[in-house]
């Protein structure tokens, strides 16, 4: 039997990061959690992880600084989905750029981005 995915849920607001990691371990996932990008990074390099989910708008390290760090200097190739509240038009590409597998943007519906998670640790 194949050990359950294991990912790592990113957010500085505890009530998202409490809902999410319960529609997660509901679906069958072992969550992590980060309340940024700086706690984020310790995770990272104490453990394997098969997805990262990772808001933009955090305190102490922001998403794109976690992402430039985890793509750069981690070197690492882990799955992430890039949640965003900014305006499509000025941020989409900048994740893109820096390394995100898939952005979102605030308000999600949880079940579109489970499926996200879904299909990209199918693949």
């Amino acid at each position: 039997m194949k050990d359950k995915p294991h990912i790592l849920l990113v957010d500085d607001d505890p009530f998202l990061l409490q809902l999410m990691s319960l529609v997660f371990e509901q679906a069958g996932y072992r969550v992590d959690s980060a309340a940024d990008g700086s706690a984020a990074r310790d995770h990272v390099e104490q453990q394997p992880y098969d997805l990262i989910i990772l808001d933009m708008q955090m305190p102490v390290m922001d998403g794109l600084g976690f992402l430039n760090w985890l793509r750069v200097e981690h070197k690492s190739q882990i799955p992430v989905c890039v949640l965003t509240a900014e305006n499509r038009d000025r941020i989409e590409d900048r994740i893109r750029q820096a390394g995100a597998d898939w952005v979102g943007f605030k308000p999600i519906d949880t079940q579109v981005l489970l499926d996200q998670a879904h299909q990209i640790l199918a693949n």
